[in-house]
């Protein structure tokens, strides 16, 4: 489980809404074709948001993630959370050899209400989308892709080793990589 932003309540609500009912969906690679119960959750994210959990996925490739974190990131899983399209990135860091998720990014069509609400418990951070802001209790930077939408665009870092010690640092080239793709 993700981090939350410690004694927010709205930090909760943030959580609550991108952390719905999960439906599992097995890991992927560029060669494997999703099996049928995986597309049926793909489907069903796509027709609720515009992008699907492969789609994110493909917005920054494992060698990019590798390159803005240091960890040696060898493949994504892609799943939904409620209508929330989610991407894990899974890699290893140099002390480790057990793969584990050392990044998500979340394409999140109705998130801007909570960041909106928390955004006073955050720092700016300029040049990205309508609006971004940056937790560093959670690690997360989570952005607004307009703002006339509600769609927001999130990076948690899993592992505040990421970029030297600086996860601020590798979620903002996430994003910067990122959000450009996105619906705006």
């Amino acid at each position: 489980m993700r981090p939350v932003l410690a004694g927010i309540a709205a930090g909760v609500l943030l959580a609550a809404t991108a952390c719905g009912a999960e439906s599992p969906s097995p890991s992927s690679s560029p060669s494997s074709a999703p099996p049928a119960a995986a597309a049926t959750t793909t489907t069903t994210a796509a027709q609720r948001t515009g992008v699907t959990p492969d789609q994110v996925c493909a917005l920054v490739t494992t060698a990019q993630m590798s390159q803005f974190t240091g960890f040696t990131i060898s493949s994504t899983k892609p799943e939904t959370s409620g209508n929330v399209s989610v991407c894990h990135f899974v890699g290893t860091a140099a002390d480790s050899t057990s793969p584990v998720s050392k990044v998500i990014i979340e394409y999140q069509p109705d998130g801007k209400g909570a960041v909106e609400f928390t955004k006073a418990r955050g720092e700016a951070v300029p040049g990205l989308g309508a609006f971004a802001v940056y937790f560093s209790t959670s690690a997360q930077l989570s952005v607004e892709l307009s703002a006339s939408g509600d769609a927001v665009f999130h990076v948690f870092i899993e592992d505040v080793r990421a970029n030297h010690n600086d996860p601020k640092g590798a979620a903002v080239q996430i994003a910067q990589t990122a959000v450009p793709h996105l619906p705006h």
